[in-house]
């Protein structure tokens, strides 16, 4: 009887820290939104479509295993959008199961040419498949820069990329930093333009990987 109580209380303690989990980011996610609306304000180049957001919901429907917000990106004279950027804030499932790495909150940065929704999100490890080849009709390959730049080169196309940082490192004061700066810098300027200045927010938030066989197959 003493251990089931116990139990119990791991349970509802565990509940309780999980709401209030729950509202601390639901916190950000509304500040991040706001902040992405207006991510390349003065840039000439890039035209901005209307924000959309996707949960994917566990089978019993009690749990989001993540959320995303989609920021749909036109360049001159597209009149319907071919990038996209996305944040995907990942609470469990494939999509923080990093091969060989602890498993916790993250949040991935991704530049693609499609949004993320509940059957196209950024899941470990990535699959060859499921971005080149005949499927994707697309050729091309993965790459890393810096150990923590994905990069999706394609054939006759530009780029395209992610990067993932510790969700619990995110707050109010951080996001720029970590999610906003960063993205700005490779839209305006390109993948040469990364870089993760040492001891700062970002160089102790980053997700790093050994090389590209450590996040795909």
């Amino acid at each position: 009887m003493k251990e089931m109580k116990s139990q119990a209380e791991c349970i509802t303690n565990a509940i309780n820290e999980l709401e209030k989990f729950a509202v601390e980011v639901e916190n950000l996610r509304t500040i991040l939104a706001n902040k992405v609306n207006h991510i390349l304000d003065g840039n000439g180049h890039w035209k901005v479509d209307k924000i959309e957001e996707c949960s994917y919901v566990n089978n019993l429907q009690c749990f989001y295993k993540w959320h995303s917000i989609c920021l749909p990106l036109l360049e001159p004279r597209e009149h319907k959008p071919k990038h996209h950027l996305n944040y995907q804030i990942s609470y469990a499932g494939e999509s923080v199961a990093i091969p060989g790495m602890v498993h916790r909150p993250l949040v991935h940065v991704l530049f693609w040419t499609y949004e993320i929704c509940e059957n196209n999100f950024f899941a470990y490890p990535l699959k060859i498949e499921d971005y080149f080849g005949k499927k994707k009709k697309r050729q091309g390959r993965f790459g890393l820069k810096d150990s923590s730049l994905i990069v999706l080169y394609y054939d006759n196309d530009k780029p395209y990329w992610q990067y993932s940082v510790d969700l619990l490192s995110v707050t109010s004061a951080t996001m720029d930093e970590l999610l906003i700066n960063p993205a700005r810098e490779l839209i305006e300027n390109g993948i040469e333009s990364w870089q993760v200045k040492q001891g700062s927010a970002l160089d102790k938030a980053i997700v790093r990987y050994e090389d590209v066989s450590s996040f795909s197959e």
